[in-house]
């Protein structure tokens, strides 16, 4: 069966691709200057983290600090396997820079750069704290914590957990309390303990393999 619009992997069209500086400016990359964008999706990673290498003509560094504080905003389609092409989309949900490095002169004055950057969930989980007792089931209390200390406003994908807990945290991230409801959960609907946290270009998700294996089947 020959793929729709699909003629190799890992190919995209770039839309638009914008840095935000600390100071509230903004900077558009010409799409034609990106090099490389590469986007990492792991079902044993709770975000989603990646690397964007571009032509730097005008030398980012002087046109403003570089702090680590950085917003990077994308859109971009993917071939897909019908007509419809898929499409990715951070300008209202923007991931965070975290190092510029690698600079290489490619010539009549450019250099060539590379971003990092993860989603802003992860930063805001290396700071945050929590500091009271969390009461509920374990997909309750997480849904909680990406509300209420991530600030995520994602769509989520929560399978219901049949437990009822109470956690007193006194000094722990999000992340690290997820991870613990992750090996203890138990699903409502399977009764299955194999529970995973991790995000996708569509959403975050804490789900167990039956609920994973139990969606609809992909025929070609």
């Amino acid at each position: 069966m020959a793929f729709a619009g699909l003629k190799k992997g890992g190919e995209f069209n770039a839309i638009t691709a914008e840095i935000v500086l600390s100071t509230g400016r903004v900077i558009k990359l010409k799409t034609a200057s990106i090099l490389t964008l590469t986007i990492f999706e792991n079902i044993n990673e709770p975000a989603m983290s990646g690397q964007l290498i571009f032509q730097d003509a005008f030398n980012l560094g002087s046109v403003g600090p570089l702090i680590g504080q950085e917003y990077l905003k994308i859109k971009i389609t993917t071939p897909s396997v019908d007509d419809e092409d898929y499409e990715i989309d951070s300008t209202k949900q923007a991931y965070m820079i975290t190092s510029i490095r690698d600079r290489q002169d490619i010539g009549n004055g450019v250099q060539a750069a590379m971003l990092e950057f993860v989603s802003r969930e992860m930063v805001i989980n290396n700071r945050q704290r929590v500091r009271r007792t969390l009461v509920g089931s374990y997909s309750e209390i997480v849904e909680e914590l990406l509300a209420k200390d991530l600030m995520c406003s994602k769509k989520l994908f929560v399978e219901t957990s049949a437990d009822n807990k109470k956690i007193i945290s006194t000094n722990n991230t999000p992340y690290s309390i997820i991870n613990q409801a992750t090996k203890h959960a138990i699903s409502n609907n399977h009764r299955d303990a194999t529970y995973y946290f991790w995000e996708t270009s569509r959403g975050l998700n804490f789900r167990t393999l039956g609920n994973m294996y139990n969606q609809p089947q992909f025929n070609i």
